[in-house]
């Protein structure tokens, strides 16, 4: 991603191509503008896509140099690649320590050891895509979460010298041999964007076709008079005649050029415009940007655009310093949304951008610099070398350290930080599979289910609950069969999470192979279905996309009839099962920014003198109104209603503090376990329906 383009850093007798420099500014640009202000800049994550191009292509340069022309060695260019990346990444990972160390709870601060260690080892990449997930931490709380971009390149600098010198030891063509990985890699790329999104995004298999994409057009220009002679039928066969004639057409033809760059612009904006960071990515789409770029390089810097806007002094500039600027805005940006405890104003954005442009320029003429010019190179390595190590360490002795919970800022707030972190809603219950569905049991297998419950998270949370009543013999046996992020509803699918689609096929499984059961509880996050699910992405932002799946079309939840083909959906399944079974709907509770318990971080650094700590808060008139609508299609339906607002609300003022002041969510709409054991009443209808003998 971030490969200088001047003479001695590219390839040696090359010329540098301030043009470039101005893609690559273009690219960080659009990177910065999405991190900042997403619902505008939708497609700005495409800035890490021409990246990849960028850094293929000019990355080849040197490898060829390297392994087919002798000109230098794979040490030099590792030495080389560790003087360029390793510099301005040490300033930033120690800067993170630093505030971490000052200003972070106990579980942040365990977090960024976790990421710290990865960003110091350089995979970030895997670390991301194994915590993906439900309850997986606010990205916008990961200050190094950026760096899977910078830990893929690092891995693709590893794997592709070994790839070309076995393509060059068994006399095999070259562009033949790294387009056939690449055809792979997109098509593996494609497969696992709809099949396992998380892993299509972060593994590197379903990326290196970016910056293979890069290294062809490299090898492609490639004449085999610039391969040293020796190398026998390779250096006959290493390019394509058709590519080199199109290559020296281009140079004579300015209208060409000029076509092709503004061809090239005119596919990195649609990427920008069309495409958003809801997508299954990397996807088919994302190669439009990517040939963009391509044809932007191919254009050459004598194209009117290249020539004009690319080569502009400011554009060269900043792309400079793409790469301190890519290293800074993102932990700025999500430090900040942890000290303030919510998404920073759009001033104050602007402001965190402003300083990211200071900072990278001074990073620029004095760190990195030093580092990349002059002699002593060896001497700089080692201790590039030693410091990254120090990093790692340091890490790994805060995850081991549990984010150092003696800090004077971990004690201050150490209930608020448990309050986030324990989820254990099944604690004490069996995992068993029934008709080939696994369940969560308070009983062994020889004991028959009386009582269903199904849903997601919401439903979940109730698990401590159900197992306090029937630990005092006051519930039947019951059974969970819960999906986080699935709702509880036929044909209603979410675009990311996979399995949703299986669910109620599953219940009717398990029900037909459990005939003693004969009460159903259906709970779910129905605000966040029918509520924060329904606004216009432009307005919220969410990794979430759910849609109702008709005979012809999927309907989504976002400007289109998803959410009201779900609601009458909802309402004949509870129709169907209240035939046969006693069914209750379980209300959602309150949720919201309001409830929390990170508001109660909102003032640790004192920026603001008061902060409202009350023991409740007040609820969203809206969800008053969702509830009051679904207790009419219970009614409808034959259904009973179990009431959380009910509980936890008085004249719309609802509880967010235990009488012993602890936060009762864990987040902004999940109630703790151990709040949940108190809400006996809610569950008094199933006590007495179900009470043992």
């Amino acid at each position: 991603m971030y490969v200088s383009t001047k003479t001695n850093e590219v390839c040696p007798g090359s010329q540098y191509r301030p043009d470039i420099d101005g893609l690559r500014a273009l690219a960080v640009l659009l990177v910065v503008a999405y991190h900042a202000f997403p619902g505008v800049f939708k497609g700005g994550f495409i800035g890490v896509d021409i990246f990849f191009v960028i850094s293929g292509y000019l990355i080849s340069n040197i490898l060829i140099d390297v392994i087919y022309n002798k000109k230098t060695s794979l040490v030099n260019f590792f030495q080389r690649r560790i003087r360029r990346l390793f510099p301005s990444l040490l300033v930033v990972l120690f800067f993170c320590l630093f505030v971490g160390w000052f200003c972070f709870t106990a579980i942040e601060l365990e977090y960024l050891g976790k990421h710290l260690l990865a960003s110091a080892t350089f995979t970030s990449n895997f670390v991301l895509m194994n915590e993906s997930g439900y309850f997986d931490t606010a990205s916008s709380t990961k200050p190094l979460l950026h760096l899977w971009s910078l830990a893929i390149e690092e891995q693709f600098y590893i794997i592709f010298p070994i790839y070309l010198c076995v393509l060059f030891k068994l006399r095999v063509n070259l562009f033949k041999g790294v387009l056939c990985i690449g055809i792979i890699s997109l098509t593996s790329c494609l497969v696992f964007s709809v099949v396992e999104p998380t892993i299509g995004f972060y593994f590197p298999a379903n990326r290196i076709w970016e910056l293979l994409l890069g290294a062809l057009l490299t090898i492609g220009r490639f004449d085999s008079r610039d391969i040293k002679k020796g190398n026998g039928v390779f250096a006959r066969s290493v390019s394509w005649e058709w590519i080199r004639s199109y290559f020296s057409t281009l140079q004579q033809s300015s209208k060409l050029g000029n076509f092709q760059s503004v061809l090239g612009v005119t596919m990195i904006l649609s990427g920008v415009i069309f495409l958003d960071g809801t997508s299954n990515l990397p996807a088919g789409w994302n190669i439009i940007p990517c040939l963009g770029a391509v044809l932007i390089i191919t254009a050459s810097h004598q194209a009117w655009l290249n020539r004009s806007i690319f080569s502009h002094p400011t554009m060269t500039w900043v792309g400079r310093i793409s790469y301190p600027l890519y290293l800074w805005h993102w932990p700025l940006l999500s430090i900040g949304s942890i000290l303030l405890a919510s998404r920073p104003t759009v001033l104050w954005r602007i402001g965190i951008i402003l300083l990211s442009v200071v900072l990278s320029h001074l990073l620029y003429v004095t760190v990195e610099r030093w580092f990349r010019y002059g002699g002593r190179n060896k001497l700089k390595v080692s201790i590039l070398l030693t410091l990254m190590a120090t990093a790692g360490l340091s890490g790994y002795i805060i995850m081991l350290s549990d984010g150092f919970k003696q800090r004077p800022v971990a004690v201050q707030y150490a209930k608020t930080s448990e309050a986030v972190t324990y989820w254990h809603p099944f604690d004490g219950y069996f995992s068993q599979v029934v008709a080939g569905v696994s369940v969560r049991s308070l009983t062994p297998t020889s004991v028959p289910p009386k009582i269903m419950f199904i849903g997601d998270s919401h439903m979940e949370q109730f698990g401590p609950l159900v197992r306090q009543l029937s630990n005092d013999h006051k519930l039947r046996g019951s059974v969970f069969f819960t999906s986080a992020g699935c709702p509880p509803i036929p044909n209603v699918f979410e675009r990311t999470t996979l399995g949703c689609e299986n669910n109620i096929a599953a219940i009717q499984a398990l029900l037909h192979a459990e005939p003693t059961i004969d009460t159903i509880v259906i709970g779910a996050c129905w605000n966040c279905y029918f509520g924060h699910e329904t606004l216009p992405q432009v307005n919220r932002q969410s990794k979430f996309q759910y849609y109702y799946q008709t005979a012809s079309k999927a309907e989504s939840f976002r400007g289109e009839h998803g959410s009201q083909l779900a609601f009458k959906s909802l309402e004949e399944y509870l129709s169907d099962l209240s035939q046969r079974y006693k069914v209750y709907l379980l209300l959602d509770n309150p949720l919201g920014d309001q409830f929390s318990p990170a508001i109660y971080l909102k003032n640790r650094l004192n920026i603001r003198q008061s902060v409202d700590l009350k023991n409740t808060a007040q609820i969203d008139d809206k969800q008053l109104e969702l509830n009051e609508y679904l207790t009419q299609i219970a009614y409808r339906s034959g259904a009973l209603v179990l009431d959380q607002v009910a509980y936890l609300c008085h004249e719309r003022q609802c509880t967010r503090l235990s009488e012993e002041g602890l936060p009762i969510y864990k987040d902004d709409h999940h109630l703790r376990p151990f709040y949940v054991r108190k809400m006996t009443k809610l569950f008094e209808p199933l006590v007495h329906q179900n009470t043992l003998p």
